[in-house]
């Protein structure tokens, strides 16, 4: 897809992420304020787009890091392997999150599941390396199937249980309450793949705390609402100047698990409680 049609697409989720979007007027005189920024990132989604077809996904991500990020920290404790069905699951405290670990998780057979938002589906080969997931109820039993089935079939699948945005561990408090919200899906999705490597991951530092304090942040309701709208200026900035202070994320993978073919036992929360450890771990400062 070319910059000139993405552009509309990127600005109206810009104006959701702001909740503008019930003020049609308002978006109108504020256009040109965003148009800059968004013609910037649709230039960088064109190219991450182009070197996923050319290069992979992964080196994609790896590529496109250093525009949101200033150093990435990951540490993995066992080597991933190479082939053969890998569940990596983590949580989600925003978007340069599924770069970090996609970065890292060099296997051509990668999926991500991601949110359906129209300028991802419009970006063809990245669109072949992910899952969309949704709230509806018809499409999130057609997201699990997907991801099964990849599964079965040996691939790799990076999945988000909570569903939504969560808090930054770094910073912002209520990072392991909120993995209580995991989806029990992770439990089926475990039970339908016989011999499934299981990696649990964490990550922190995507978002400037800055950011969370900014007046126009604070205005809007509920910390869900406050996050995104600072991550979208965060980007925003990031797109205007380049040279701005940017986060240096930090991300911590678990050695593969090896289930059984046949668990007997609840999963979850064996895995929520893995996970608390690994955002202690990145919860630290570097």
């Amino acid at each position: 897809m070319e910059v000139g049609q993405l552009r509309q697409l990127l600005l109206d989720e810009v104006f959701k992420a702001l909740g503008l979007l019930r003020f049609p007027y308002l978006c109108l005189a504020l256009k040109p304020l965003f148009s800059p920024a968004v013609q910037r990132f649709a230039e960088l989604a064109v190219a991450f787009d182009r070197n996923v077809a050319l290069k992979g996904f992964s080196e994609a991500a790896r590529r496109v890091l250093p525009v949101f990020a200033e150093q990435v920290y990951v540490q993995i404790e066992a080597p991933l392997p190479e082939e053969g069905a890998l569940l990596v699951v983590s949580n989600h405290p925003g978007l340069v999150d599924s770069l970090v670990l996609a970065s890292r998780l060099p296997r051509k057979d990668l999926r991500v599941v991601a949110s359906g938002v129209p300028f991802l589906r419009h970006l063809k080969a990245t669109a072949g390396h992910l899952i969309y997931s949704s709230l509806d109820t018809f499409e999130r039993a057609k997201t699990l199937r997907a991801v099964i089935r990849h599964l079965q079939n040996g691939g790799t699948v990076l999945i988000f249980p909570g569903g939504r945005i969560e808090p930054d561990p770094l910073f912002m408090p209520g990072a392991e309450e909120e993995l209580e919200n995991w989806s029990p899906s992770i439990e089926v999705i475990i039970r339908h793949v016989p011999n499934l490597h299981l990696v649990v991951s964490a990550v922190s530092g995507v978002l400037n705390p800055a950011w969370m304090r900014n007046p126009f942040v604070r205005l809007r309701r509920g910390r869900l609402n406050q996050q995104r709208t600072a991550e979208f200026l965060q980007v925003i900035q990031q797109m205007l100047s380049p040279k701005s202070p940017k986060p240096s994320p930090r991300a911590s993978l678990s050695a593969p698990l090896r289930l059984p073919e046949k668990v007997q036992v609840p999963i979850l929360p064996w895995i929520v409680e893995l996970a608390r450890e690994r955002i202690r771990l990145v919860a630290q400062t570097a």
